[in-house]
């Protein structure tokens, strides 16, 4: 490509000119198609990047969906475990209450025995008492008989099935 045209009568050498035109032309030719590749490797890149994009928001979108399964089914588990916790703290404490009023009638009516008991023996001692001064042995052996009997049935707990 020539740096400047050669002077001919009536102006510059045709030849010259379009040699230089035919040059420019192919190297703008040459810059439209670099350009054109460049520009199909944009797009090319773009929608490359564009499938990255779409795989990874897949790929984000089912790991999302997965851990709320999972945080769903954790929460699902533990709620079970609460539950059947609450549920067996509700049953020992029903247990433990009745355990504590069966306890509490249980010395209720021991109480009444002994009351009973001290009753009859306060009784008995003041009819022994009597007895040792009437010189009565006879009815004096028939309370001793009763005293055991009283006691036996206070030792085997009969007294505490009434």
């Amino acid at each position: 490509m020539p740096d400047k045209f050669n002077y001919v009568k009536k102006g510059y050498d045709p030849e010259t000119v379009d040699d230089y035109v035919d040059s420019t032309e192919q190297i703008l030719r040459e810059y439209r198609e670099r350009e054109t590749l460049i520009k199909n490797a944009i797009i090319n890149a773009q929608a490359h990047a564009n499938e990255i994009l779409q795989h990874a928001q897949k790929t984000a979108d089912s790991i999302i969906h997965e851990a709320e399964n999972s945080a769903k089914a954790a929460q699902a588990t533990a709620d079970g475990i609460i539950n059947e916790a609450k549920r067996q703290a509700h049953s020992m404490q029903f247990d433990a209450d009745r355990q504590l009023i069966d306890f509490t009638r249980s010395l209720s009516s021991q109480r009444r025995f002994l009351h009973r008991f001290m009753q009859d023996y306060n009784a008995f001692m003041g009819k022994y008492v009597k007895l040792i001064d009437g010189n009565d042995f006879a009815i004096l052996n028939d309370k001793f008989d009763e005293m055991e009997e009283s006691f036996r049935n206070f030792t085997t707990g009969r007294d505490l099935l009434e």
